[in-house]
C-alpha cells in the first residue's frame, strides 16, 4: 500500500464511518458515548483492508464503503440485544392439585 492510496482513502473512510456510526446512534443501536469507538474501529479495518483493493474490480469509494459497512454490520449484529427472560424461581408455578398453572 502506498502512502498515497491512504491520504486518498482516509478522508473517504472516515466520512463513511461517520455517516454510519450518527446512523446506529439515531436508530437507538448504539450509545453516543460508543459512537467514536465505532468510527475508529472501522477506519482501521479499512486500514488493513486497503492491501488488498484491487482498482480492477471496483473503485476505492466502493471498496471502502463495503468494508466499513462489513465492519459495522459485524459489530451491530454481536451486540443486539438478546432476549430477556423472567425467571420462574419466584413464582409459584404449581397450584394446589400439584398440576402445573402455568398451561
Amino acid at each position: 500500500m502506498t502512502d498515497a492510496m491512504f491520504q486518498q482513502a482516509y478522508p473517504l473512510a472516515r466520512r463513511s464511518a461517520q455517516v454510519r456510526s450518527a446512523a446506529a446512534v439515531v436508530s437507538g443501536a448504539v450509545r453516543m458515548a460508543d459512537r467514536e469507538d465505532l468510527e475508529q474501529e472501522a477506519l482501521t479495518r479499512v486500514w488493513q483492508a486497503l492491501a488488498r483493493y484491487d482498482s480492477a474490480r471496483a473503485g476505492l469509494r466502493t471498496f471502502i464503503e463495503l468494508v466499513v459497512r462489513t465492519q459495522f454490520t459485524s459489530v451491530l449484529r454481536s451486540r443486539r440485544r438478546r432476549p430477556e427472560f423472567e425467571s420462574l424461581h419466584d413464582r409459584d408455578v404449581v397450584g394446589e392439585g400439584g398440576f402445573l398453572e402455568l398451561e
